[in-house]
């Protein structure tokens, strides 16, 4: 437990002074953080959307829908003041911009969001006021007419300061 916040302590630092780097994760970390966040997205396909909430019993809006969700699939609360609304998901350091989405990585406009799940079809998992958690188009329908979609990847979140833990097998969570 005190590796966990002395590594939020060194992120924070880190992103005050902005003198981190991106550290990318092997492909098959990538991967299996990909799988498990679509596995936790998927799980709430059905609650109903509630604006302001991030408790899925009450229903949930967008913003706690990715948060809830990210923290869950990577088992921590260390990051959630980094990635608790649309606007810190837009800007946070720990999560990279992207062209091209892959199935677990994170759709933004500027003030909505989900998570990839068919980036093929082009349809993500998200919380709409209409459907509640539900999958929808990015490419065509209301979401296709809505401008400043930005992709956003959470598979390089490890800072220059951490690789000496990552390079000596230190799992994510500890």
């Amino acid at each position: 437990m005190y590796l966990g916040f002395y590594l939020l302590r060194r992120a924070v630092e880190a992103i005050k002074q902005k003198s981190f780097e991106y550290i990318p994760l092997p492909k098959q970390h990538e991967n299996k953080l990909r799988s498990r966040i679509v596995e936790v997205a998927e799980s709430y396909i059905g609650t109903k959307y509630n604006y302001g909430s991030k408790d899925k019993a009450e229903g949930i809006d967008c913003s706690g829908f990715i948060t809830n969700v990210l923290l869950t699939a990577l088992d921590t609360q260390k990051f959630k003041p980094l990635i608790q609304n649309i606007a810190k998901l837009r800007t946070t350091p720990i999560l990279e911009t992207i062209e091209t989405p892959e199935k677990g990585d994170l759709i933004l406009w500027s003030g909505h969001g989900g998570i990839i799940w068919n980036p093929i079809k082009g349809e993500f998992i998200g919380s709409q006021t209409s459907t509640g958690v539900a999958i929808a188009s990015y490419k065509s329908g209301y979401w296709s007419n809505k401008s400043g979609i930005i992709f956003r990847k959470f598979g390089s979140y490890y800072f220059e300061w951490s690789k000496d833990l990552f390079n000596k097998g230190l799992s994510r969570n500890s």
